[in-house]
């Protein structure tokens, strides 16, 4: 897995008490010196017998018996580890500058690179740490891979014109950097460049770049081509015209706080916002045919899979949603306790890797497949329930490095011969019998007689009801018009039972035209008549039930748009849309229209 290969190279470079000493031809004023070219007459400086240390002024020429060479270069691994190196002052001679040539100085504070030099080299000041100031001459046309990653005091940076490419990686890790421009010459950067640049708050890319933009100052790298973004901070306001959101793009930005993708986006990439702590609200705008995130849920879904691709520690997921995607909440550090609802039947792989402080985790009934590593170091784990009849198929390295084994597993007391005996769930330190304890069942709603009606199929059910009188007004005028509209909610509670999803449906009357035909004047006055009528909403059904016989009913979206309609025959009708569950519907009975929100 990539996040884990990456790992585990930044650990070879930070890691180990091994020191690389490369061999060295000759050693002069306390330098090693390994011969480039003998004929040219050029060295480059080398590691040798002892560590760098204090101020070190590198000269332009070096004499070795009675051969005199120009000072070219730094090699590889030359000044690595070198941790009590405080400075470097390097020649107007200097060529090139090898990889890992002052990775891990850490006492390293100032840098000023001479004119000549063409490329900053794969790792060449990787971790130093304590950097806060690089001079980058106009000779230099190359950032090599992670060349100043892990530079965690370097604030600022200036890339000249005439750099065409920088490496992956080549300033993640940059966690002081606030600012960064992007010459026009640039026409490659490499994946991660800007990761984990927590106080990255400003991205410029100036115009004249023939590959990237940052369009309308949106703090962000998009690439014109594609239309895709590909690196983005805490104040990056996605445009419009964005197709794409990249892979990695604001890997581990921990600073931000939203964001919203707007209805032209069609792809996110893998890991787009992998560590993103501090996220708490994400939004799809209206219009967007691939994703959504249904009620607000801070999530991102796609819509054809039911999936949800992209959460945060303020998610909820909604009932609709069938599966949690491939890294979905992946370094999602801030979240302490989460609950998966019932429905939902897959958990991807690396769904919730790393996510430390995850304590309490609820698996509905419905869960089948859990993928790999999708729990992988949630060390923090302490109570996992687990409410599946059958067990989920599991990855076997599912829980790996979560401690699980001092975790408490909860079952169903039927489910606790099959848990106990089927890895890794058998693993867990303790596992605990729980008795099921089920919902009421959901009431009916029905009118009969001039009385609202409960009904459940629990038995000794009792009902929690609230009516809200549409009609209770206060203002002023002469007239005032009375609806008649009441909206009731009320669900059941049973002992030993779970509460009851809430039932929903409004209740008003409509006027019936009184009988006149073969009546005189000498008549009685003719009485005008009110049929009590109920409307309920189940997913994107509308049912009408107390209406005429012949009485045309029909639903509209509230922009006025028709979703369908019928005759009553029976008293009763039964419509059907295409709204989304939040979203307001607009029922006509005759004359007659009331809205009511679709659940």
């Amino acid at each position: 897995m990539k996040h884990k290969i990456l790992t585990v190279l930044f650990l070879a470079l930070m890691g180990g008490t091994t020191t690389l000493r490369a061999s060295f031809d000759f050693e002069a004023d306390g330098l090693y010196y390994s011969i480039a070219d003998q004929n040219a007459g050029t060295v480059v400086v080398t590691s040798g017998e002892n560590k760098y240390e204090g101020d070190i002024t590198i000269p332009e020429s070096v004499s070795n018996g009675d051969k005199t060479y120009a000072v070219t270069g730094i090699g590889d691994n030359a000044f690595r580890m070198c941790a009590d190196l405080t400075s470097v002052t390097f020649p107007s001679s200097l060529k090139t500058i090898g990889s890992n040539a002052f990775s891990l100085c850490s006492k390293l504070t100032t840098v000023a690179i001479p004119e000549g030099v063409t490329s900053i080299s794969d790792y060449s000041f990787s971790a130093c740490s304590g950097l806060i100031s690089v001079t980058i001459p106009s000779s230099v046309t190359s950032f090599g891979r992670e060349a100043f990653s892990h530079c965690s005091f370097l604030t600022s940076i200036a890339i000249p014109e005439g750099v065409k490419s920088l490496g992956a990686a080549a300033f993640s890790g940059c966690s002081s950097l606030e600012s960064i421009t992007i010459p026009a010459s640039v026409t490659s950067i490499g994946e991660r460049a800007f990761a984990s640049c927590n106080a990255l708050t400003s991205i410029v890319v100036k115009s004249g770049n023939k590959t990237y933009d940052s369009r309308n100052n949106c703090n962000a790298i998009i690439e014109k081509a594609s239309n895709t973004l590909l690196f983005g901070c805490q104040n990056t306001v996605i445009p419009d015209n964005v197709k794409a959101i990249g892979d990695e793009a604001f890997y581990s930005c921990s600073s931000l706080e939203s964001i919203t993708i707007p209805a032209s986006v069609t792809s996110i990439g893998e890991q787009a916002f992998m560590g993103c702590m501090g996220l708490n609200t994400i939004k799809v705008n209206e219009g967007n045919k691939t994703f959504d995130s249904r009620n607000d849920c801070n999530a991102i879904i796609e819509t054809a899979t039911n999936t949800l691709i992209v959460g945060c520690h303020a998610t909820v997921i909604p009932e609709s949603v069938t599966h949690i995607g491939d890294n979905a909440f992946l370094g999602c550090g801030s979240m302490t306790s989460f609950t998966i609802p019932e429905g939902v039947k897959s958990i991807g792989d690396n769904a919730f890797m790393n996510c430390g402080l995850l304590a309490t985790l609820y698996l509905p009934k419905s869960l089948t497949t859990i993928g790999s590593h999708a729990f992988f170091f949630c060390y923090g784990l302490a109570e996992v329930y687990c409410y599946a009849a059958n067990v989920p198929a599991t990855s076997a390295d599912a829980f790996e490095y979560s401690n699980i084994d001092k975790a408490t597993l909860h079952v169903y007391d039927y489910t606790y011969d099959a848990y106990s005996t089927t890895e890794p769930w058998s693993t867990f330190g303790e596992i605990v019998k729980e008795r099921e304890i089920l919902p009421c069942a959901t009431p009916t709603i029905s009118f009969v007689d001039g009385k609202l009606v409960f009904k459940s199929e629990t038995e000794g059910a009792t009902f929690t009801y609230d009516i809200k009188d549409d009609d209770i007004k206060s203002g002023t005028g002469s007239e005032v018009a009375l609806t008649a509209t009441y909206q009731i909610s009320v669900y059941a509670s049973a002992e030993f039972c779970y509460d009851s999803k809430v039932a929903t449906a409004t209740l008003c009357w409509i006027a019936v035209a009184p009988q006149t035909e073969g009546l005189t004047d000498e008549d009685a006055v003719t009485e005008v008549k009110a049929l009590p009528v109920l409307i309920q909403n189940d997913g994107n059904a509308i049912s009408v039930q107390g209406v005429a016989n012949g009485t045309e009913v029909s639903v509209f979206s509230s922009d006025g748009r028709k979703h369908d309609a019928m005759v009553s025959v029976g008293g009763s009708v039964t419509l059907h849309t295409s709204l989304q569950p939040g979203s307001i519907a607009i029922v006509k009975i005759g004359e007659r229209a009331v809205k009511v929100m679709m659940k």
